[in-house]
């Protein structure tokens, strides 16, 4: 074969090898951001089609007309200008040009960091010209300010030698020439330069909380190699309660497999001491992944239950069993009430737990969401109410009241609380591959209702519900996967055992021109499904190929079919009776996915904190990482930027939480595989 012509145990023909790539000019590819929810391919709108073997490109203003012209670098040929005619078709858009004069021998003042202000509207610029490997754009710093924009408010300069220069009532449409002053304290004075924050970052380990969460070791690849994205890094859990019945929130943080859950008591000075429960350290076995504090046994002390999640345990593993801790009085937990009882066909991993009087007869029962079918993603799962018989146990009355959730699908999150105002309890549940699902309490019976939910079928992963708009009623967010990735609806899944192995796989497929391709490259696929290497022998036999192709009518039929439409991360505005009317997020809500959610009580209104992303991603999807964590205040929900909000995450958020102490509000954001992130709110 070619392979043997070419290479020897010690001897590769490198000559030959590269005659055979092929050589084909193509064209390069411009995206303009032309809304702010995305960017759209304007390459031959632009002119910028011409095919070519491009290794390089740089913009500068070449001929001082006020916006940015561009050159391009081809191998084995001239280079390529291409003049930008914006300001001959655009008479209404302004801009400034910045020439910066450094000290030496930084001379183009490298790293200086530029903020321009017009009413409440902040552009930010840096001093970086270097873009790869020996190029350069132009050191002329550019700004687009967009229209009718005549003068900037002001426009504030940090040199790198510290120094900070203010300049107000800027005229744009003009090239600024600025040096860089001497470094001196006095530079600084009287500029406010960024107002207090929203939040003030705090040092966990300074109030008591030096905690880590860390995850374990395992790839869900292996399993099942046909996933995309794992479910095995969905912790840490965290909640708040009031352990020793002292009137102050204390937490619970839970662990990853193999690390015990801890609880912090808040002390009288805001701090926290963590105290050991023996209790907790026997089940290091499971994986946290949510939590609750409730009274259960109505003794006016407040227990603890906990989600055993993760998608790494088989069904037979007892590690997937919920525990239910019970405080006795004196801050010592001891073990509850089993939930074995209720694996009769083997143990389901939890995603989330919230409690309400279900029935309304005075105690507070169980929601208890499944999250997937053990080692066979994209069955539907079956998730459960609990009744309590008031003194701590619980029986399944799923079947009895609420037969819509058996078999429901892969719950993530839910929020149980009033949405129709009849002063009983309902559930809004979120999932991947289901529509946001709303069941509505009709004495003790709860059942599905909701039109404007039914075209809503996602990959969410967290709902929050508040009154958002201070009417009296409750309305919601609901954090999905974003728009910042590959997939793109529709998305669809078949899910069979496909090879008669005993072992479901997962195809997924993408829809191009009313067909639907895999998502799978052709050697993932045949080292699953071996046989379907006689049908494709080559990369280019597979490329075109649909799903329909692949597999039989049969074949699909036999398969469960889902399919998602809707990836946006959305607002729920209640009517007062349970209906919503549905608003996309901001742009920042769709960086990433989001699994942690909080509403910030502040003295001008809510603030919505969100936060998300996943590092566990397969390759050729790449790792979903752009979200920094979100504010948003209502009820416009307007997103705050970093300088307003303060509230700066990096990392894989899972969950955030506020809770009192020593008359603050601290905001404690947990993430996987890290320690955590505090905030104070800045009254």
């Amino acid at each position: 074969n070619t392979r043997d012509l070419l290479t020897s145990e010690n001897y590769v023909d490198w000559k030959t090898l590269i005659e055979m790539i092929p050589v084909q000019a193509i064209p390069n590819h411009m995206f303009a951001r032309l809304d702010e929810q995305s960017f759209t391919d304007v390459t031959q709108a632009w002119g910028l089609e011409t095919p070519g073997f491009s290794n390089g490109s740089a913009y500068g203003d070449l001929d001082l007309d006020g916006d940015l012209d561009l050159v391009i670098n081809n191998l084995g040929g001239p280079p390529m200008i291409f003049r930008n005619r914006a300001t001959d078709h655009f008479h209404d858009r302004h801009s400034l040009q910045i020439e910066l004069e450094g000290i030496p021998p930084n001379t183009q003042a490298v790293g200086t960091q530029i903020s321009a202000w017009h009413d409440s509207r902040l552009w930010y610029i840096e001093q970086q010209p270097v873009r790869g490997f020996q190029s350069s754009v132009d050191p002329v710093l550019h700004l687009g300010l967009g229209d009718r924009i005549e003068t900037l408010d002001s426009l504030v300069v940090r040199w790198p030698n510290s120094a900070t220069t203010l300049y107000e009532s800027v005229t744009t449409d003009q090239r600024l020439q600025l040096q860089e002053p001497p470094a001196s304290p006095r530079a600084n004075d009287g500029i406010q330069v960024i107002p207090t924050p929203l939040l003030i970052p705090l040092d966990a380990d300074s109030i008591g909380l030096d905690w880590q969460h860390i995850e374990n070791v395992f790839s869900d690849f292996d399993q099942q190699p046909m996933l995309f994205h794992m479910r095995s890094t969905e912790g840490p859990a965290i909640c708040k309660g009031d352990l020793n019945r002292d009137g102050r929130e204390d937490l619970y943080l839970g662990g990853a497999r193999g690390q015990s859950g801890a609880i912090f008591v808040q002390t009288d000075q805001g701090s926290f001491d963590r105290i050991a429960q023996t209790v907790l350290a026997e089940d290091a076995a499971s994986e946290d992944v949510d939590c609750e504090w409730l009274d259960v046994d109505a003794d006016g002390d407040q227990d603890l239950y906990v989600a055993s999640g993760s998608s790494e345990f088989p069904g037979s593993s007892s590690a997937l069993v919920d525990r239910l801790y019970i405080n006795n009085g004196t801050t010592t937990l001891e073990r509850g009430e089993s939930f074995m009882h209720l694996a009769a066909r083997g143990f389901d991993p939890t995603s989330v737990v919230c409690s309400a009087d279900f029935d309304g007869d005075g105690d507070l029962d169980l929601f208890q969401g499944t999250r997937l079918v053990p080692f066979a993603y994209g069955l539907p799962a079956t998730s459960r109410l609990l009744l309590n018989d008031g003194s701590g146990l619980f029986t399944d009355a799923t079947s009895r009241l609420a037969p819509d959730l058996e078999s429901i699908g892969l719950v993530t999150d839910a929020a149980c609380a009033d949405f129709d105002g009849d002063d009983e309890p309902d559930i809004l549940i979120s999932g991947e591959w289901m529509k946001l699902t709303l069941l509505i309490n009709d004495r003790g019976m709860l059942t599905p209702v909701n039109t404007e939910l039914q075209n809503t079928s996602g990959w969410w992963q967290s709902v929050l519900a508040t009154d958002l708009d201070e009417d009296g009623d409750l309305d919601f967010v609901a954090g999905n996967h974003g728009l910042n990735s590959r997939f793109k609806p529709p998305v669809e899944v078949w899910i069979s055992d496909f090879d008669r192995n005993g072992r479901v796989e997962q195809i997924f497929a993408r829809t191009i021109d009313g067909l639907q391709f895999p998502w799978h490259l052709r050697h993932d696929l045949v080292e699953q499904l071996p046989h379907l290497v006689r049908t494709f022998p080559t990369y280019a036999s597979y490329a075109g190929a649909t799903v329909q192709d692949i597999f039989s009518d049969e074949e699909l039929d036999r398969a469960v079919h889902l399919q998602v439409t809707e990836l946006r991360s959305m607002i729920g505005i209640n009517d007062g009776a349970g209906s919503f009317t549905l608003i996309p997020g901001p742009e920042e809500l769709q960086l990433s996915p989001v699994y942690g959610l909080a509403d910030l009580h502040t003295s001008q209104g809510h603030v919505i904190l969100a936060g998300g992303n996943l590092h566990e991603v397969k390759p050729e999807a790449g790792r979903y990482d752009a979200s920094y964590g979100t504010a948003l205040r209502s009820p416009t929900m307007e997103s705050l930027n970093w300088h307003e909000s303060g509230f700066f995450v990096e990392g894989q958020v899972r969950q955030i939480l506020t809770l009192e102490a020593n008359n603050r509000t601290l905001v404690i954001v947990a993430r996987n595989n890290d320690r955590l992130r505090v905030f104070a709110h800045a009254q």
